[in-house]
């Protein structure tokens, strides 16, 4: 017949699941055959994949009428396991059965069928505490530039992310609209950082959790974002910017001090799903027109900034400051801007559905943002007010220092 073989043996819910099929000359056979592909566990039994990818309880060719010829290792299926997919083992079979005939039917059989498993087992939370400080190397992309440069990282330092086309590439002004936190690697060298995030279209995803990085050699990860996981793969080339950041000298061995306190708060804000929380407050009465910023530390979740921010100086005596953006910043941006002015409100704040609005639309009928109370900071006494945004930290936070890249075109 052939040749089967799966990606990985094992995976976990969020992994990506490969089967690649190979015919080698001497299996060639003459005349046209039916190709049949099926997937076997024991909770559900046998599924048969089609030829548009599709799985069926019923028999379904792969291939009909195949004129066989030699394949050198072609991909035939591919699947995320989500996290609902039952554990344990399963296997791919394929068998090719004379063109019409039934592949139930062993004496129709041109040839033993080929076999490939894997297993499913239970996503493993990563013990943040039991990562190492090893170096993680960033293939790092300013806007702009011609070609991308690599940024030795090491933990504690600040991944800023953007690109250009999304709803936040509009919505949160600059070029850089999300960031998260590298943390360090496993023992068996794997590397991951931390995120806090929310997906409007699927508010019951964690919001924080916990990321593999992509090593700079690798195309993709075997994983997806969209799942429901605490820990998920990262695919860091959707970003088209991508930079990061370091605390200057004093901070960044102060908060390596209290790293312990830190990992531990982290991680178990991740297992207790420690919630995102949205920037803006509205009552949503149309007489109300006050939009409320929301700046209010880990009172009642955290953005994607403020959650950093906030761990750090609270539990690491370490205040970052330049993140904000006050109201009339804000406002200026989404009146004047020629980003923001194309920025739609989001269904969920939108007070004229099914109407698209823009948030100078809303501007222009009298609503207004509204600073929240400034931040104090406890470092100093200082304080600021506005929300907490990633391009504002990136590139007004004189706490924050440029790493040097590797010298190399190629580390």
């Amino acid at each position: 017949m052939g040749l089967l073989r799966v990606n990985k043996a094992a995976v976990e819910p969020g992994d990506a699941v490969r089967l690649y099929l190979s015919v080698l000359q001497g299996r060639v056979r003459s005349g046209a055959v039916d190709l049949y592909v099926a997937i076997n566990n024991a909770q559900f039994g046998s599924r048969f994949l089609g030829g548009a990818g599709n799985f069926y309880v019923e028999a379904m060719p792969f291939k009909e009428g195949w004129a066989v010829r030699p394949v050198s290792e072609q991909e035939v299926a591919s699947f995320l396991v989500g996290a609902d997919f039952p554990q344990g083992r399963y296997d791919w079979y394929a068998v090719m059965v004379r063109h019409g005939a039934s592949p139930m039917n062993q004496e129709s059989w041109l040839g033993d069928p080929a076999q490939a498993g894997f297993e499913i087992k239970p996503t493993a939370l990563v013990d943040l505490s039991s990562l190492t400080n090893e170096t993680y190397i960033l293939p790092a992309h300013q806007p702009g530039a011609a070609a991308d440069v690599f940024l030795p990282l090491r933990r504690w330092d600040f991944m800023f992310f953007g690109h250009a086309g999304s709803q936040a590439f509009y919505l949160i002004p600059g070029d850089f609209s999300h960031l998260a936190m590298y943390i360090g690697r496993d023992r068996q060298g794997v590397p991951y950082g931390a995120e806090m995030t929310i997906d409007l279209n699927d508010l019951q995803r964690p919001n924080l959790r916990i990321i593999r990085l992509p090593e700079f050699f690798e195309d993709e990860l075997n994983g997806a974002e969209q799942v429901h996981l605490p820990i998920v793969g990262l695919n860091l080339l959707s970003y088209e910017n991508r930079w990061a950041k370091r605390l200057d000298s004093r901070d960044l061995a102060r908060l390596r001090r209290a790293e312990n306190n830190i990992l531990r708060q982290v991680q178990a804000d991740i297992q207790d799903r420690f919630p995102y929380q949205m920037e803006i407050r509205w009552s949503g009465m149309l007489e109300d027109k006050d939009i409320l910023l929301v700046d209010d530390g880990r009172a009642n979740g955290a953005n994607c900034t403020d959650y950093w921010l906030s761990v750090f100086e609270d539990y690491g005596h370490v205040c970052i400051h330049g993140s904000r953006i006050t109201a009339a910043n804000l406002e200026d941006y989404f009146m004047r801007d020629p980003r923001g002015v194309l920025a739609q409100v989001s269904d969920m704040f939108n007070p004229f559905p099914p109407f698209h609005v823009t948030v100078g639309d809303i501007l222009r009928l009298g609503f207004h943002a509204v600073d929240p109370p400034p931040h104090i900071f406890s470092c100093d006494g200082t304080s600021e007010q506005g929300l907490a945004i990633p391009d504002r930290l990136m590139n007004k936070s004189h706490e924050l220092g440029a790493i040097d890249p590797l010298p190399n075109a190629n580390p």
